[in-house]
């Protein structure tokens, strides 16, 4: 086996590896003992014996992607070493070791491609593909896609460190980047892969037709004529309609990835025919694996009505479209399995301290420092919003929308003034206000991110809290709520998006309080208690076992035991 083999041994296991560690006559004493070391740590911290770890970089770079330093109790440092000393100790165990210190091998086209390179990060991201390519003879004019894929099944195969979807869509960019600019004018351009987050086809893309006909019926859902014999009763909000333009764009890029001509979607009316529409919902529930989607039954209903107020359908097809439509209803009670999942995180009275002083951790981390970076200021913005979110839950758009100027007021003097956050019921999804007085520490942070932080995030911030990099306005919800939850991710090692915190504000007070359900359904804004009653009824089955395990079958076992 040559030392460029493949390292994929599926048939290993990472005691196998260990074992190999042991056998290899060339380590030294202290790399031997680094190795064994940081196999059997990420071992256990993964809660796995070595035996029932396959020594595979695809399956455990799964497993390990899952790990954060802070939830370990380790350095960052020390996960990162860890982690590429498993890789090494992979590589060692499945194929023959390369000499040690090997400089990569390149060729000197790759060299100088390299060489050509303006900036730093042009070289980093092009160097694995130049010792992939060098390796295996291929020279820089014939990389294609088909080589890029290679090269993406390399790295899945060999890279403990890497995702090497993300690491070639890199190497993709700065490769085209080379081609644009000039540098290297010779190569063959490379097609940037496509993330499944944007299957969707841009609206500019079908018939102006089309889309004039959308933002005429958006255009009607805005500017509500309340002396119309039909229609909506109340404007709706832009949130509300950017919403519908998206599923209305969701709808036909379903037709066309269906195999429909995008030269035929020509008007709304077209997505509203029987056939389309059943073909449409066909398309969703396929892309779920068969099974109907929970949001499926809105897009049915957007659907449903442009068919009766704008395309105005006859009865007996709109009846029908209406009864598909109820047909992908999904009845659901309580909590999603995803966030009863993610409430379980905190269980762990650790982590709801994580979370509880991550906002005040990151700020002292941040004016520690003599001159704070957009990045420092980023951070603190972040920092805001977790802090916003735990005192005052609310819905993502809201948190997004937040004005500095209307939806807060300063009361009190000196150490005692706070800020008091208010929301109109006009600017809430359920139309009930969202009113509460910030604690004096929220209230601190509030007024050190709008003096000192606010300014390193936006050239034009105006009076939103939560301003875009440029151009003026906020940030769209789902940017937002994204940024913070990876915000999350990256500083403590949990999963949490911003919706959650209403369900957390919810659990965190009920385990305090059982059965309190209509403060919650106050403090969570809920119409009706029943809406309350219904999310956390289960996890309060769950908090009923455990007392009645520590206060009954404890108890008894202890009595038992002392008899």
């Amino acid at each position: 086996m040559n030392q460029y083999a493949t390292i994929t041994a599926p048939e290993l296991t990472m005691a196998d590896v260990l074992r190999a560690v042991d056998r290899d006559p060339d380590l030294s004493a202290t790399r031997r003992r680094d190795l064994r070391s940081d196999v059997a740590a990420v071992a256990r911290w993964l809660d796995r014996a070595p035996a029932s770890l396959k020594a595979d970089a695809a399956s455990i770079r799964a497993l390990v992607d899952g790990l954060h330093h802070v939830q370990i109790g380790v350095s960052e440092k020390r996960l990162r070493n860890a982690i590429s000393n498993v890789g090494a100790a992979i590589k060692l165990a499945a194929a023959a070791p390369s000499p040690k210190g090997r400089t990569p091998y390149r060729t000197p086209a790759w060299k100088a491609l390299l060489a050509s390179c303006g900036k730093d990060w042009e070289r980093y991201r092009l160097a694995g593909l130049a010792t992939y390519c060098s390796e295996r003879g291929i020279d820089e004019a014939d990389v294609d896609d088909a080589v890029i894929q290679s090269y993406r099944d390399h790295l899945d195969r060999q890279d403990l460190r890497k995702n090497p979807d993300k690491a070639c869509k890199m190497t993709v960019q700065t490769w085209n980047r080379l081609i644009d600019q000039g540098t290297a004018p010779y190569l063959q351009r490379l097609t940037p892969s496509r993330s499944d987050k944007n299957w969707s086809i841009p609206l500019s893309e079908f018939p102006e037709t089309f889309q004039a006909d959308l933002e005429q019926w958006l255009a009607r859902l805005a500017k509500v004529d309340l002396l119309a014999d039909d229609g909506p009763p109340k404007p709706l909000r832009p949130q509300s309609i950017d919403n519908i333009r998206v599923q209305v764009r969701h709808a036909a890029s379903a037709l066309v990835l269906s195999g429909v001509s995008k030269d035929a979607i020509r008007a709304l009316s077209f997505l509203t025919d029987r056939e389309n529409f059943k073909t449409i919902l066909r398309f969703f529930i396929d892309r779920n694996a068969g099974a109907v989607p929970t949001w499926l039954h809105g897009i049915a209903s957007k659907l449903v009505a442009i068919a009766r107020y704008h395309v105005k359908l006859p009865a007996e097809e709109l009846e029908a479209l209406v009864a598909i439509k109820a047909r992908v209803k999904v009845s659901r009670h309580g909590l999603t399995e995803k966030n009863k999942l993610r409430l379980g995180q905190f269980e762990d009275p650790r982590n709801v301290e994580l979370l509880m002083l991550l906002p005040g951790a990151v700020v002292q981390r941040v004016q520690s420092r003599s001159e704070p970076s957009r990045w420092d200021g980023l951070d603190v913005m972040y920092a805001l919003a977790v802090e916003i979110l735990l005192s005052v839950p609310m819905r993502r758009s809201n948190l997004a929308e937040l004005d500095a100027e209307r939806h807060f007021v300063w009361r009190g003097h000196g150490a005692g003034r706070h800020a008091a956050l208010m929301i109109p019921g006009s600017d809430v999804k359920n139309g009930v206000a969202i009113e509460g007085d910030l604690s004096a520490d929220t209230s601190r942070l509030l007024r050190l991110y709008m003096n000192n932080y606010r300014h390193l995030v936006s050239d034009d911030p105006g009076n939103w809290l939560f301003p875009k990099a440029s151009g003026g306005g906020h940030r769209a919800s789902s940017s937002l709520a994204t940024q913070v939850s990876q915000f999350i991710r990256r500083e403590i090692g949990l999963k949490v998006n911003a919706h959650l915190f209403r369900h957390l504000s919810g659990m965190l007070y009920l385990m305090r309080h059982p059965g309190h359900y209509e403060t919650v359904r106050q403090m969570l804004g809920h119409k009706s208690v029943d809406t309350t009653i219904s999310f956390y009824t289960s996890t309060e089955s769950k908090w009923a076992l455990k007392l009645y395990d520590k206060n009954v079958l404890q108890d008894w076992r202890r009595q038992n035991g002392a008899s």
